[in-house]
């Protein structure tokens, strides 16, 4: 999972045009250091309210974009 957080942190702080100037090495440091923080911080009764909360949000978006198709 750690693996999987550091790949989708790198892909969102990665430029999808190209034109990013920070060197991969780079972007994949800052992933690394972040994960640590993103899972103390999941792993907290706030985080999980917060993600519970994230969820709830989305469901609801999903069913609005359901009844429009």
């Amino acid at each position: 999972k750690v693996d999987e957080l550091v790949k989708r942190i790198e892909d969102l702080l990665s430029n999808s045009d190209g034109a990013c100037d920070i060197p991969d090495e780079v972007i994949k440091e800052i992933a690394r250091c972040l994960v640590p923080d993103i899972i103390a911080f999941f792993e907290t009764e706030e985080g999980n309210r917060q993600y519970e909360e994230w969820l709830k949000e989305e469901e609801a978006k999903e069913k609005v974009l359901e009844t429009i198709k």
